[in-house]
């Protein structure tokens, strides 16, 4: 069993960047400092050791965090942890805590991956979660992992018992144009839908390329052309 705390990061709140839209880079130290001074031990939650994995990896990646005031973490390891929606970082112990308050985060680059934490419609409800970014401009290109938590079988009649476990699902691409909410892509016509102003090239491009919308390559190369024309 393993606790989480959050990370507040109310000093964010009192150290608005509005005389300069530079990025302050910030050691690891500061970010550790940060963390003490705002820390706060409330319990949010055990993970119930269960077969498979909730992380999109389980090792920690050194990445960094970059806030809505400008300030920029360097060196932190970071993971994402899909089934909880959450992005978790080490601590100087080695203990794991999750980086709360994620409206004021920018993004966070985990090794190479950039993440946003976004708003997005499903169901005709909008939530909020993180996205890793697949392509940047106009239209903002954005993937959705997905962990799923299968229960606990009993044992049957020749069968064993078979204890709950996290599966790793297809993951889901959503398009975004701000400042609007992302929106899942799944075919041409939500595509459309999305977009408004659909360029002919678009279609040349489908055609050509009979692209597949859950495949991640395919699917950034014809919103990566999209970005393109629209500059």
């Amino acid at each position: 069993m393993k606790r989480f705390f959050f990370l507040l990061l109310l000093s964010l709140l009192l150290q608005p960047a509005a005389w300069s839209q530079q990025v302050v880079n910030m050691s690891l130290d500061d970010f550790y400092r940060e963390f003490k001074k705002h820390q706060y031990n409330e319990n949010v939650g055990e993970v119930e050791e269960v077969n498979g994995s909730p992380w999109d990896k389980k090792e920690f990646i050194p990445g960094e965090i970059v806030t809505t005031s400008s300030q920029r973490y360097s060196g932190i390891p970071l993971r994402l942890n899909i089934y909880n929606n959450q992005i978790e970082f080490r601590n100087e112990e080695g203990k794991p805590f999750v980086i709360g308050v994620p409206e004021l985060i920018d993004h966070i680059m985990i090794g190479d991956e950039k993440y946003v934490y976004a708003p997005y419609t499903i169901a005709n409800r909008i939530e909020k979660g993180y996205f890793m970014v697949l392509a940047e401009g106009k239209a903002l290109l954005l993937q959705k992992k997905n962990v799923t938590l299968l229960p606990a079988e009993p044992a049957q009649a020749y069968k064993d018992p078979v204890p709950a476990r996290f599966k790793r699902t297809d993951s889901d691409y959503y398009l975004r144009i701000l400042p609007a909410e992302a929106k899942r892509v799944r075919n041409k016509k939500e595509l459309a839908a999305i977009l408004g102003d659909y360029p002919a090239e678009l279609d040349e491009f489908l055609r050509k390329n009979k692209t597949r919308f859950n495949k991640e390559a395919e699917i950034t190369a014809l919103i990566k052309l999209y970005n393109s024309l629209s500059e």
